[in-house]
């Protein structure tokens, strides 16, 4: 047979006659076929199956076989007949020059073709209303009735080609943004905290000093956490005890929203200001997702004729390689720490063909993305002097805004604040530009009933930034009479102006250049400019200088000139010196070493020569810290020497008291939140990492206590197994979990001694006493089954059976037995049981 290709968008057209003479041939046929039902037509079916199952690499090569010649021989509800008679093929099947394997296809006289439904919607998907027609009992779909296909066949080699257009397949997404990795722990239920620290402070010479404790504590209910915040102080001439903050806290971490109910603060937006007050607050909170970008994030949305490899650029740096199939593709949710960058795609399809896609987009910090919500709204009683004396709660206060991404370059916003006498409120405006960069501008009036006055004022700011420049622009003013919630108001500026420019280049370092301009109501305006630069040098050696120059009185310069050398992983040493626009001069020098992760020591050495006028004063600094299991062992002394000589000291001892699920434990001070791990049975001396950090060994109770876990981030703690005795099996060696804020976890590591039990089974057979061989025995025991094989005599091996006695079953000659093993409390690698019988069965 000679090879000949058909290529068919659509099915040709026929004269009427031609078409009457097939549907006659096709009719007889099929009722000829029905009425039949011969076994050479069921044999040839299961043939068809049986070929069609097999794996492609284990098919065989064959001479094509019509395997069926009819019109539609069975009805599906809800699908029509096919009218024109076909053929089955088993052909190798391309589409969009990507294989798909050996298929079964039907071909019409005229050289249509028709998919099987199932084969169409796993190689490009079944769009809605595409006809459907049933031949055998399959559902068939027409080459012909999809948009824009082409179909290509080798006769000779039984190859379909077909060619589908890409938007006929599924889209593939790929998205960048950083995922939280599932927690193998969830929330916990219930857990409690007492931070506190103990201090004592005085000045040598100067009698008694001063005692001070403070102590914050937190206990964790569900969703809700419950906190408090005090202090005491005694000195010779005065006591004193305050309380800083009392709230509840509900976190709706599905929807990321706080509620708090007590003490807190406004948030100090442009043209508002933040006060302390006592009330309710409602507001949005990213920071329950610390993943999730609340800027606008670049992708691109491309389509792949052929199978394709996509790289994904922004800037220089490869974001994504990923081969994809043909049809739609959607990269999304990169985002990157700011500025202008280059966004380029470059898309290489199988028949070496290459596109390459760039366009710029900008990376802002301020802004939402497109549909993204940011509000708080807040009501309660102003709070003055908060743990001071005069502590109180005065007038009815409100505070609120609300910001939404419209677009991912437009977001809009509303804001207020005040009470019954005096109010402000405004509208808050952000742009990002590709290629301009982030606008800010933000407008607000005030009315105040005390002084009958009404102010307005108005703030704007631009950032840029672009490979190594970058720009910074802003501008406030207020008008005299513009008011603020704060009780005590502060001087707002008549206008205020400051500007930077900055370059970075590896080979140069960083420099900027900066200009203010600041004037108050009533004064002379004051200006000044300044420089900054700094670089690294020789790899552990970092410069940092910076220069001020006044241009209005006080006249004058300041500078400073700085070294910071890194010597080790935990050490640090710098040497400074500064000049202020007074004169003063000020040489300093301090080494020391980083607070540990876990336990150990931490130590620092400060030395400093102030000179002014003449006179030259000398300040000596050594400080101590050491970092136990249970708590923080503070001390530092400072000697003055100058003009007069003292000399000043403290001690100080931090911790916590903190329970999780009912475990306590003592431990370092507690900063955000914290997670005990639990080894069961108690291993003494396993090392035990945070975040792949050592963090300690487990205590003669097997617990480590980690005090510095980052709250609704994804946390990981693990063991070194190489620490377990090798006698004990290890289900895993690592957990991951994400508390809430002010919480503690419970980490539980379940390890299991491998306790080995040997015996032979028997049993009885009238007289005679039979070894159980080659039979399966059930094992019921502490809430968990087991399978034992038996061997050769009746042997058997299992491990760590709980202690007790076990329910044992197994059929000997279709009856039933039951019998139990009774396993000894040992601690011994290996326990022989010995024989034991288990029934009498009948002959």
């Amino acid at each position: 047979m000679s090879a000949r290709r058909w290529s068919c968008p659509a099915a040709p057209a026929r004269p009427d006659g031609m078409r009457r003479h097939r549907w006659r041939r096709g009719a007889a046929l099929a009722a000829t076929l029905l009425l039949s039902r011969s076994v050479l037509a069921l044999e040839l079916e299961r043939v068809l199956r049986d070929r069609t199952a097999a794996p492609a690499s284990e098919a065989q090569p064959f001479v094509p076989l019509v395997l069926r010649s009819s019109a539609s021989l069975a009805g599906v509800p809800g699908q029509r007949r096919f009218p024109a008679r076909t053929q089955a093929l088993i052909v190798s099947l391309t589409v969009n020059a990507e294989a798909h394997g050996e298929r079964v296809v039907r071909m019409t006289d005229a050289g249509e073709f028709l998919l099987r439904r199932e084969d169409l919607a796993e190689v490009a998907g079944v769009a809605p209303g595409t006809p459907v027609f049933t031949i055998d009992g399959d559902a068939f779909v027409p080459v012909s009735s999809i948009a824009r296909a082409k179909a290509s066949f080798d006769e000779k080699a039984l190859a379909l080609e077909l060619t589908f257009a890409p938007e006929s397949f599924p889209a593939k997404r790929f998205d960048l943004a950083t995922q939280a990795a599932p927690a193998d722990i969830g929330p916990p239920s219930s857990s409690a905290l007492l931070n506190y620290r103990v201090g004592y402070a005085g000045t040598s010479g100067e009698g008694d000093g001063t005692l001070s404790v403070t102590a914050e504590a937190a206990i964790a209910r569900g969703d809700w956490i419950f906190r408090n915040q005090s202090f005491h102080s005694r000195s010779p001439t005065d006591t004193r005890s305050g309380r800083l903050e009392t709230q509840a806290i509900r976190d709706d971490r599905e929807n990321l929203r706080r509620l708090i109910v007590g003490d807190s603060a406004t948030p100090g937006l442009a043209l508002g200001s933040s006060v302390q007050f006592a009330g309710l607050t409602l507001a949005k909170a990213y920071a329950l997702s610390p993943y999730l970008s609340r800027q606008p994030s670049v992708g691109y949305r491309g389509i792949a004729e052929f199978p394709s490899q996509v790289d994904f650029y922004v800037g220089n740096t490869l974001v994504l390689r990923q081969q994809v199939g043909p049809g739609p593709f959607d990269i999304r949710n990169f985002s990157y720490y700011g500025g202008q960058r280059d966004v380029r795609v470059v898309i290489r399809d199988v028949l070496g063909r290459e596109q390459s896609i760039a366009y710029p987009f900008y990376f802002a910090t301020q802004g939402l993305a497109a549909g993204l919500h940011d509000y708080s709204y807040q009501a309660g009683w102003l709070r003055s002097n908060a743990g001071a004396p005069g502590d109180s709660y005065g007038r009815f206060a409100f505070a609120a805004f609300h910001q939404y991404g419209f677009t991912d370059r437009w977001t809009f916003g509303l804001r207020t604040e005040g009470t019954a006498r005096k109010a402000n409120g405004g509208v808050d405006a952000f742009y990002r530009d590709e290629r301009l960069g982030a606008f800010g501008v933000h407008a607000a009036a005030s009315a105040d009933s005390d002084t009958h006055a009404n102010g307005h004022a108005f703030s704007a700011t631009h950032s840029f930034q672009r490979g190594e420049v970058s720009t910074q622009l802003t501008w406030q003013g207020y008008s005299k009479d513009y008011a603020v919630l704060a009780e005590i108001a502060p001087r707002l500026p008549r206008s205020d102006l400051s500007m930077n420019v900055a370059y970075a280049a590896p080979w140069l370092g960083s420099l900027g250049v900066g200009l203010t301009r600041l004037a108050l109501h009533g004064e002379a305006a004051a200006r000044s400019w300044n420089a900054t630069y700094s670089r690294p040098l020789f790899g552990r050696l970092n410069l940092i200088a910076t220069f001020r120059r006044q241009l209005t009185e006080p006249r004058g310069n300041d500078f400073y000139f700085g070294l910071q050398y890194v010597p080790g992983s935990n050490q640090v040493a710098q040497a400074s010196v500064a000049r202020d626009v007074r004169g003063v001069r000020t040489t300093s020098a301090q080494w020391g070493s980083q607070v540990p992760q876990g336990e150990g020591l931490a130590y620092s050495l400060g030395v400093q020569r102030q000179e002014a006028a003449g006179d030259a004063t000398h300040v000596i600094t050594p400080r101590l810290e050491w970092h136990t299991r249970v708590g923080t062992l503070g001390a530092e002394v400072t000697q003055v020497r100058g003009a007069s000589d003292t000399t000043a000291y403290s001690l100080s001892f931090s911790g916590a008291l903190v329970s999780a699920e009912g475990r306590f434990d003592l431990s370092r001070a507690v900063a955000d939140s914290f997670a005990i791990v639990e080894i069961t049975p108690p291993l003494e001396g396993v090392l035990v990492y945070e975040n792949s950090q050592e963090v300690g060994r487990t205590d003669a109770r097997g617990r480590v206590l980690l005090p510095n876990i980052a709250s609704y981030a994804s946390n990981y703690a693990s063991v070194k197994d190489k620490d377990v005795p090798i006698d004990y099996s290890i289900d895993r060696v690592g957990r991951s979990f994400s508390p809430p804020y002010r919480s503690g976890t419970l980490i539980p590591f379940r390890f299991e001694r491998m306790r080995a039990f040997t015996g032979r089974l028997r049993y009885r057979s009238g007289v005679e006493t039979l070894p159980l061989e080659n039979h399966l025995v059930e094992i019921e025991a502490g809430g968990r089954k087991f399978e034992i094989p038996t061997g050769k005599g009746g042997a058997f091996y299992v491990e760590n059976l709980p202690v007790g006695r076990a329910a044992a079953t197994v059929r000997i000659r279709s009856t039933r037995c039951d019998f139990a093993l009774e396993i000894p409390a040992t601690d011994a690698a290996h326990t022989a049981l010995g024989d034991i019988m288990t029934c009498n069965v009948a002959r």
